[in-house]
């Protein structure tokens, strides 16, 4: 983002360049940053529009820059990815979501099966410049929220998400300080946003991650779906200990509160919560899944049940990718996990009867 406002203050070929390259690699760390193709090449019209009023030769200009911004990006794409599988035709990528594909038409076929959507029109010969593994891991998260999954948030279970699950998370998970922090910098910043394009960004480029992002309601798990909104608060936070001595003397202080609220939690940061949730011993009435455990702790869980509770067995709901018995520690699921949600299985593949 710090790119495009460069390259919309100074509108060059090197300028287009390097954006290609920061987009490039931004999609190919998480495909969550495909958000970020509408948020920068639509923007940069309108843009442009409003500030010279309707020219085609410039128009033109801006939209080669922004043509040869992607080029660079699908580039930087297929580099990451060591030129494998790219390209590829439209019609040969093997898809499961619903959305991407079609019921056979095969009436051989012993079960009911779904073929590529595209398989067999028009559309299969597009070659798409992107290797089809990408294309493949979109489908795969796409068919993760078509099928939804039970989701918990304050106490209550539902299949499927919610809307404003992303939002209570941020606000339960962030320290207070960094809150505070954020508000009065994002306050501070929507003033000046009108005569400051970098200004209006910060505020852009997170709504609209925290709109993509919450759109997606066929489960809510993970509160790290929303991290690369954090960045654009907190640099409107910096902003704070530029207005006067006594701002920044509440920004210092707000720091070190923050600093002693992280270090009282350590080492067990990922099942932080802050005082307006109750604190980490209240965390569960807020959110599971990762916002708590990730399995980060077993080995000390082990310890603890060796040194404390000896043979007996403890009641854990664990929230990992294996099954802690493999370690050596001894459970059972929980009653409510096996008499209230009998249909819920945890990431380990563990069930109550």
């Amino acid at each position: 983002m710090f790119l495009f406002c460069k390259y919309l203050s100074r509108p060059r070929w090197a300028n287009a360049v390097l954006l290609g390259i920061a987009v490039g690699l931004s999609v190919s760390t998480k495909f969550t940053w495909l958000v970020i193709l509408p948020m920068i090449f639509i923007p940069a019209v309108v843009i442009h529009l409003m500030r010279r009023r309707y020219s085609i030769g410039g128009t033109a200009k801006v939209l080669a820059h922004l043509g040869c911004a992607m080029l660079v990006a699908v580039f930087v794409l297929n580099a990451v990815y060591g030129f494998s599988q790219s390209p590829t035709r439209l019609g040969d990528v093997e898809f499961v979501s619903k959305a991407l594909t079609r019921p056979s038409n095969d009436p051989h076929a012993p079960t009911p099966t779904r073929v590529n959507r595209f398989r067999g029109s028009c559309l299969e010969r597009i070659i798409v410049p992107a290797p089809s593994v990408v294309l493949q891991g979109i489908d795969i998260a796409k068919r993760d929220f078509e099928l939804g999954f039970p989701s918990y948030l304050r106490g209550h279970w539902k299949q499927g998400g919610w809307w404003c699950y992303y939002a209570v998370a941020i606000c339960v998970k962030s320290p207070v300080a960094s809150l505070l922090l954020v508000l009065a910098g994002a306050c501070g910043v929507m003033k000046s946003a009108r005569s400051s394009l970098g200004c209006a960004m910060v505020i852009y480029a997170p709504a609209i991650i925290l709109i993509f992002v919450s759109s997606q309601t066929g489960f809510n798990h993970h509160m790290r779906y929303i991290l690369p909104a954090l960045p654009f608060g907190f640099v409107a936070a910096s902003s704070v200990v530029t207005w006067s001595r006594f701002w920044r003397r509440v920004a210092f202080g707000l720091l070190v509160c923050q600093i002693v609220s992280v270090i009282w939690c350590g080492p067990h940061w990922m099942s932080y919560f802050n005082a307006l949730a109750g604190g980490p011993a209240n965390g569960q009435e807020w959110l599971l899944h990762s916002n708590v455990d990730a399995g980060q702790d077993l080995l000390i869980l082990k310890r603890w049940q060796r040194d404390n509770l000896g043979s007996a067995r403890l009641h854990f709901a664990p929230n990992t990718y294996f099954n802690p018995q493999e370690i050596g520690i001894k459970f059972e699921l929980p009653p409510p996990f096996i008499a209230g949600r009998p249909d819920v299985t945890n990431e380990a593949g563990l069930q109550g009867p």
